[in-house]
């Protein structure tokens, strides 16, 4: 890629990975809300899932309204509140599932190698969806923030990917032709779509095993130690 001048990197599940803390954060909150509401611990889970699955099938419908991962989490627990008749405070919920999923939050094992060698030859930038104080804070866990000219937090910007708007802020920011750039992320319609319906070449880190139509991406790999034998 003689033309290629900055790498744009996604941030969750693609630097970093919450292992099973959404799992266990939502068990958590599920006790906490049992406890007290008197509910039985299995009502409070049946209706804690299920509201949680009709908000992720509005997800991006969500996000098209602004809001980010930290108004929909609060949405969602209000949904919960009501359906088990507890009045307090849904943000203190939503900001206990943050705190304790940071808990959980490591870097994947080949991220700072690769992150090093590309940046003796890129410019390295970051795209992540998200609150900024969530996002801000994964960042300085990580202690990554020093490898990355620029990062657009969705929840700063005020749009989300996949949206163009996001993407071209940063061609905007880097003042490089669109072409020039290519992201680097694990989810397909978001960092995928999002990137080449911007103009910018993709790389889909493919964590898992889902089915998608593999040629939209300029590359397809497995593990971040593999863009070395791209880039």
């Amino acid at each position: 890629m003689v033309s290629l001048k900055v790498v744009c990197f996604d941030l969750d599940d693609t630097i970093c990975d919450l292992g099973d803390g959404h799992q266990k954060t939502r068990l958590i909150i599920i006790d906490k809300l049992s406890r007290e509401s008197d509910y039985p611990r299995d009502a409070v889970a049946r209706i804690y899932d299920i509201e949680w699955a009709i908000f992720k099938q509005d997800y991006m419908a969500l996000v098209s309204e602004g809001l980010d991962e930290q108004d929909i989490r609060e949405r969602h627990i209000e949904s919960v509140l009501d359906g088990i008749a507890l009045e307090t405070s849904a943000g203190d919920y939503a900001r206990l599932f943050g705190t304790e999923t940071l808990k959980e939050l490591h870097i994947f094992p080949d991220a700072r190698r690769v992150m090093d060698a590309l940046g003796k030859k890129y410019r390295l930038t970051m795209i992540t969806n998200g609150a900024s104080v969530w996002q801000r804070a994964k960042i300085e866990k990580l202690s990554i923030e020093d490898y990355f000219e620029e990062i657009i937090v969705s929840g700063e910007l005020g749009h989300h990917k996949p949206s163009s708007k996001i993407f071209e802020e940063m061609t905007r920011r880097t003042q490089v032709d669109a072409s020039e750039i290519i992201y680097i992320g694990n989810n397909y319609m978001k960092d995928v779509v999002g990137a080449k319906e911007s103009g910018w070449k993709a790389v889909w880190v493919k964590r898992n095993d889902e089915e998608r139509d593999e040629s939209v991406p300029d590359y397809v790999i497995n593990e971040l130690s593999e863009l070395l034998e791209i880039l």
